[in-house]
């Protein structure tokens, strides 16, 4: 077993939280309306906070992946929809995506 996968079959369990979070109605807790919208939040709230970690194989660990904050994932999602608005692909158009599992599909699956 590698590194990753022990932190995690060792994790504490919170018994409760599962319960507790749907106590709450969906209407009651103020989720953004788009996912523009929970990004934008994110990187206003905490924008040197990481967004995503991406580890390049199953046994990478947060101090060797890859590391996009919310203000870099910001940057590059508004670059994205900006470089699609340029091509004339607007945002009711449908556009498919062939990219592989990297970090930088990301930003085009949240600009696009």
């Amino acid at each position: 077993m590698c590194g990753l996968a022990r932190r995690f079959a060792s994790a504490p369990v919170f018994p409760g939280f599962f319960h507790q979070h749907e106590e709450v109605p969906l209407a009651e807790r103020r989720l953004p309306e788009t996912t523009y919208q929970m990004l934008r939040d994110g990187c206003a709230n905490d924008p040197d906070k990481v967004a995503i970690w991406y580890m390049h194989t199953g046994c990478d660990t947060p101090e060797n992946a890859e590391a996009t904050t919310y203000r870099q994932l910001w940057r590059r999602v508004n670059q994205t929809a900006n470089l699609l608005s340029s091509l004339g692909i607007d945002k009711t158009d449908v556009v498919s995506l062939l990219v592989p599992a990297v970090t930088e599909s990301q930003f085009l699956l949240w600009g696009g």
